[in-house]
């Protein structure tokens, strides 16, 4: 095969893989989503939430809240309720931490000292963030259990983002099997929970006055503490610190509602990365008989000289399969980088890739490659010999 066709299929394959696993990792992670959901259903699971929806009356995506207006929703409710200060750390979600020769990536959760009596976590060993910590902005932490375990027991300080924060206490992840291992959008499995005014004093130098936080999880018995909540923030309006535009979500209404969004991005990529694939098995059928054409009289050479219709066949497909898996390698490359940086800057895992993914990408790249090939291979087999040498 020429190299000008070659190249032209390997990059049509490598295009159409980028935007088939791009949409095969989206997926993934909706189903991960759903199964969340469907767990926490089926446990009965209800936590709430406080935070600020966006102005689209049609979407549940949240907006930030002030870290003061934060405080205040926390002085309104706290002799109704335990509220807390939640949030996972904007553009550092995926923070560095060093220990000895260790260096890891975690999600760096932002928060007060009222989250671990949500009832969502268990301290271990140690004790969770104090009222002091959170006053005083003290450099310290609180780690996952299996982190903690993996560092180290001995270790007392971690490097995060060059800052040593003290490790004061080691919590342990909730059960997965009860779905509440996603809850309130944080991986509990990579959490590092840390004072939030500690983190705007020393890793984004802001003051309180313009830090923001996500959300403020509280704990209620039911639908009705929850709608008694709303009312107490309703009945703000019109005063010197109005909360009554803070709404009270449960978090199922929230994902499932994000679910849905999802799915209609979902939809809308499907069928244009099962265009762009579809455009590209065309391109591969068009080079691939472009290929035979030129070949022609090779071809006929071949056949006049005893070759087999099957041998002819068997060699079109090897070529043909040949550069369709390297354009395949390429793409699945391409789409692991693609994936991370999205993941990376939106904050939440939008599209999976895994080994999953890998294997996915491979077969569609087999497939492709077999499925476009058929044509041009059974052109080439059922070549006429003495007409093709006869050709100039």
């Amino acid at each position: 095969m020429k190299r000008i066709y070659s190249n032209l299929l390997i990059l049509g394959i490598a295009l159409g893989i980028v935007s088939a696993l791009l949409v095969l990792g989206a997926g993934q992670s909706m189903i991960q989503q759903q199964s969340v959901i469907n767990k926490i259903k089926k446990n009965n699971i209800s936590f709430y939430k406080v935070c600020m929806p966006s102005e689209s009356q049609h979407s549940y995506r949240l907006t930030g809240i002030s870290l003061s207006n934060a405080e205040e929703i926390k002085k309104l409710l706290h002799e109704k309720v335990h509220v807390s200060i939640l949030s996972p750390a904007i553009q550092l979600h995926d923070a560095i931490i060093r220990s000895r020769e260790e260096i890891l990536n975690v999600d760096l959760i932002l928060t007060d000292d009222n989250f671990d009596k949500i009832g969502i976590i268990d301290i271990r060993t140690g004790r969770f963030i104090s009222a002091e910590d959170y006053l005083y902005k003290q450099k310290v932490c609180v780690i996952n259990s299996n982190l903690y375990n993996y560092l180290g027991v001995g270790n007392s300080s971690i490097n995060i983002n060059n800052i040593t924060y003290e490790v004061i206490g080691v919590f342990s992840s909730p059960a997965s099997s009860e779905g509440v291992n996603r809850m309130f959008d944080i991986n509990y499995d990579k959490a590092v929970f840390i004072p939030a005014t500690t983190a705007y004093t020393y890793i984004y130098n802001t003051n309180e006055e313009s830090a923001m936080i996500y959300m403020l999880p509280v704990k209620v018995s039911g639908e009705e503490e929850a709608n008694e909540i709303q009312d107490l923030l309703q009945s703000t309006a019109g005063q010197e610190k109005d909360l009554s535009r803070f709404k009270v979500m449960s978090g199922l209404e929230v994902g499932e509602s994000l679910f849905l969004e999802q799915l209609k991005m979902f939809t809308v990529f499907f069928i244009s990365s099962l265009l762009i694939l579809i455009i590209a098995a065309l391109n591969i059928i068009q080079i691939s008989a472009a290929n035979v054409i030129d070949r022609s009289r090779q071809i006929g050479l071949q056949l006049a000289l005893g070759a087999r219709p099957w041998d002819i066949t068997r060699e079109v497909t090897g070529e043909i399969l040949i550069c369709t898996l390297k354009g395949g390698y390429i793409g699945i490359a391409i789409s692991g980088v693609i994936n991370t940086q999205i993941n990376y800057h939106l904050g939440f895992y939008l599209a999976s890739f895994n080994i999953f993914t890998v294997i996915q990408g491979l077969a569609l790249t087999l497939l492709t490659g077999l499925i476009t090939a058929l044509i041009p291979a059974r052109n080439a087999a059922r070549l006429n010999p003495i007409q093709a040498l006869r050709q100039e």
